[in-house]
């Protein structure tokens, strides 16, 4: 692997993320309009659980902004690029985090890419569960590009509450711009002596401060130091 695919691995993997994501929201949104065309617009997957139903929706998430494509379009595209130079602004941020990120840009485009192209989002998916088991009507008909932008909601929020630690949008979190205080050493200040025999002056190969003033003594009344042995002489005594 060259240098310059090291360093740029990172955007490559999330870019092909991005376009996975992208192509799979797409493609799933014609599939599933050309099904519906053939089926007068409704079909019935899991009764009372999950439907498909053709909607052409010209607004928000759940209709709000309704006739509002040139707005919503700008919104997003604007929303999308701030979200994509977070990514490019801080490539060590955390991986859920950027996860997260990812699946809500690839779902934005997703819906931007129909507006443009449509003057409204298709939207297929409808949730019949949420009025069989809570009794929740009106919920909305969505897409997979909703998916996509709810699970990176979640991925935020998840990384935010529970794993933000200090540091993690720094440009390198792997480098301090200072030292620890264990690794600043003060040139002004003197260095410490070790142990005792440092503190008195002497080093292990070095005679002591009382070997020093009896050889000093000896020289200056001109005396022979005496020679010790642990020979014995002939007699087996000691000699000296």
């Amino acid at each position: 692997m060259s240098d310059k695919i090291k360093k740029y691995r990172v955007y490559i993997f999330e870019a092909l993320l991005f376009a996975v994501l992208l192509a799979v929201d797409l493609i799933s949104k014609k599939a599933a309009f050309d099904f519906l065309d053939n089926r007068g617009g409704s079909y019935v997957v899991f009764d009372g659980i999950f439907n498909l139903v053709r909607v052409e929706n010209d607004g928000a998430s759940f209709g709000i902004f309704s006739g509002k494509v040139g707005a919503l379009s700008a919104f997003t595209a604007v929303t999308m690029a701030v979200l994509a130079g977070i990514l490019v602004w801080r490539p060590k941020s955390p991986k859920l985090f950027r996860a997260g990120i990812i699946c809500i840009i690839a779902g934005g485009i997703g819906n931007l890419v129909d507006r443009i192209a449509f003057k409204y989002v298709r939207d297929f998916i409808d949730y019949a569960f949420l009025k069989t088991f809570f009794n929740i009507d009106n919920f909305g008909v969505g897409n997979v590009a909703d998916i996509f932008v709810l699970v990176g909601l979640l991925c935020v929020v998840v990384y935010v509450f529970f794993g933000y630690k200090e540091g993690d949008f720094a440009k390198d979190p792997s480098h301090s711009d200072s030292l620890p205080d264990a690794l600043v050493v003060d040139e002004g200040e003197e260095k410490k002596p070790e142990n005792k025999e440092e503190k008195e002056g002497v080093t292990p190969d070095a005679p002591s401060v009382e070997e020093k003033d009896s050889e000093k003594y000896l020289s200056e009344s001109g005396a022979k130091p005496r020679k010790k042995s642990l020979g014995k002489d002939n007699a087996g005594g000691e000699t000296d």
